[in-house]
């Protein structure tokens, strides 16, 4: 049995990627779509036919959760043939003023839940699979007012450059997405969030389907348009000392 598993299913981002998978890949028998928001998950269940949807109501910041998952690989021994971790969460804040619980909150989702998904799915992936890592923009220099969610997304960034290394040589790639607005936790209205993140120059279905052909012809990475091209290059050629300074609003 081939399945596709995507976290976050409920995000916009994942939501996007549960359709866009049902849409175009083919030979694909089940796609488990994992999230804390169990209506979001009922409402997918119903959603589509071509391809069997299993909905697995999870909070990924519990411990209990990933043996529940190891349980379910154990038992139905699938070929994963695509993992796409869109989990995570964002955050704009000054570090001092952050919940410590919501600190941890953000390191859990956004580093822990990815790295676990790989772990569990590695044994049953083979020679054609792929991981997808959902990236930001905020990978590419140090934020001020993100200083838990940008240090995750550059270790994520890097972690799977790392990662995709050492898969290489059986054949599975490791991809790491970069789009404009994918840091998105989950709303009720995700309409309005599709129109506004289509609005502001974030088209979804291209972002989805062709980040999906990348990963598929053995891409390290998908960068969406130029806006987050730009961003990249910058990051590389700025010292990131002016970085913080540009974002601090040019303070010391």
């Amino acid at each position: 049995m081939d399945i596709c598993i995507v976290t976050g299913a409920s995000s916009v981002i994942g939501s996007e990627y549960v359709d866009t998978v049902e849409r175009v890949c083919d030979g694909i028998d089940e796609l488990w779509v994992i999230s804390g928001q169990r209506g979001h998950l009922t409402e997918l269940t119903k959603r589509y036919e071509r391809i069997r949807v299993v909905p697995v109501p999870l909070e990924l910041n519990e411990e209990m959760s990933y043996s529940f998952i190891g349980e379910m690989l154990k038992t139905n021994e699938p070929n994963v043939k695509m993992l796409i971790n869109c989990c995570g969460a964002s955050e704009y804040g000054a570090f001092t003023e952050t919940d410590e619980k919501r600190i941890f909150s953000l390191i859990d989702l956004n580093i822990r839940a990815v790295l676990a998904f790989e772990k569990m799915c590695l044994p049953y992936m083979n020679t054609g699979s792929y991981i997808i890592n959902c990236g930001s923009v905020s990978s590419f220099a140090p934020l001020p007012m993100q200083a838990v969610y940008s240090p995750c997304k550059t270790f994520l960034r890097c972690h799977s450059k790392a990662l995709r290394g050492e898969l290489l040589p059986q054949g599975i790639n490791v991809m790491t997405v970069i789009g404009e607005s994918l840091e998105n936790e989950y709303d009720p209205s995700i309409a309005e969030e599709n129109a506004y993140l289509t609005a502001h120059g974030t088209d979804l279905r291209a972002l989805t389907e062709r980040s999906l052909k990348a990963a598929a012809k053995g891409k390290a990475a998908y960068i969406h348009r130029g806006l987050c091209r730009f961003l990249m290059a910058a990051g590389k050629i700025l010292p990131e000392s002016l970085a913080v300074k540009l974002v601090s609003g040019g303070k010391k």
